[in-house]
Parts: structure tokens; sequence; C-alpha cells
């Protein structure tokens, strides 16, 4: 374990921590989110287990509501912080929206849920964090967006005549990475 980091300001005295906690985000010291994807699968497998215990009295109608209230919620929010992630962290996070597709769909334990993903038109869970990521960046493009988003984005402008300069490409510079 490091050696814990201390700020004095005036006469307060602020230890550094291995994570913090912002807006439902755990970040940790590496920026791995491991404990963050814990914190969401603990939370989801808990409430799937309980809509199991009551899926033979609810709809499918029904139980999809309740999936997305408690499940997709926690894995849609501020999941564009882990575009990137390591597979065997999404892989854990995936187990979870699997869970939830068996249970909305009735399915069989071992059934293949591939299809049962395409049947209620959910992403999985890498494809639903570059979607969020791309929706935000349309919506940013066409000034939907709040102006402090659009303001991240600039034109990618080349220093010469190139043939993709007509295709508006973007460059976003806190990251050097071209969209």
């Amino acid at each position: 374990m490091p050696a814990v980091q201390e700020i004095s300001v005036v006469s307060e005295t602020i230890r550094s921590s291995q994570k913090a906690r912002n807006i439902a985000v755990t970040y940790d010291n590496h920026v791995l989110f491991n404990d963050h994807v814990a914190s969401i699968c603990k939370s989801s497998f808990y409430h799937l287990r309980n809509i199991s215990y009551i899926r033979k009295y609810l709809s499918s109608t029904t139980t999809e509501i309740l999936v997305h209230a408690f499940i997709s919620s926690k894995l849609d929010n501020c999941n564009s912080l882990l575009y990137g992630l390591p597979n065997y962290q999404a892989k854990k996070l995936q187990h979870v929206q699997n869970a939830a597709a068996s249970i909305v769909s009735l399915s069989r334990k071992h059934e293949h849920i591939t299809p049962i993903l395409l049947h209620l038109h959910w992403l999985p869970i890498r494809y639903r964090i570059e979607f969020k990521i791309l929706l935000v960046t349309y919506e940013a493009l066409n000034n939907l967006a709040p102006s402090y988003i659009r303001d991240l984005l600039t034109p990618y402008v080349p220093s010469r005549q190139l043939r993709p300069s007509s295709k508006n490409l973007l460059m976003i510079p806190h990251f050097n990475l071209k969209i």
C-alpha cells in the first residue's frame, strides 16, 4: 500500500485517498474503475434477485420497466467514463445485462443470450458505451447538446488540403483523438 500523502492548507490537513466517489461513480487512484464496476454488479444482482422472486406475477412489459429502472439505469449512468474498460471488467457488466435479459424473457439458464438481446433491442455493454459517446457527439455537432459539451469539439483542420477534409472530421484536443 503506497504511503498516504498529505497537503496542508492554512490550518487544515488533507489526506489523499485510495478512492473517491462523485456523481455515483467511484474513482480509484489508478482509474481502473474496479470498485465502480463491483458496486454496479452488486447492486444490480440484488435488484435482479428481487425481481426474479416476483417475476411469475409480472407481465413482460412490467418486468422490462423494472429492469430498465433498476438495472439499465445503473449500467448507463456515466458509462461513457468506462470507454476502453478492460475486457474482464466489461464482462462483469455484460453478465449483469445477460442476467437481466434472461429474467425479462423467462429464458432458461443455459440458453444462448445473443438472440434474446437482439429481440429486446438491447446493445451489448461495449456498444452501449460507444453509442452513448456517439450520441452526445451527434447532439453536440447538431446544436442539440449544451454549450459546455459543444465547446469540447473542434473541427479537424489539416495543415494542407487533403481528400478527407470534406468529411467533417473532429479532433478532441484534450485527448488528441480523431473521431
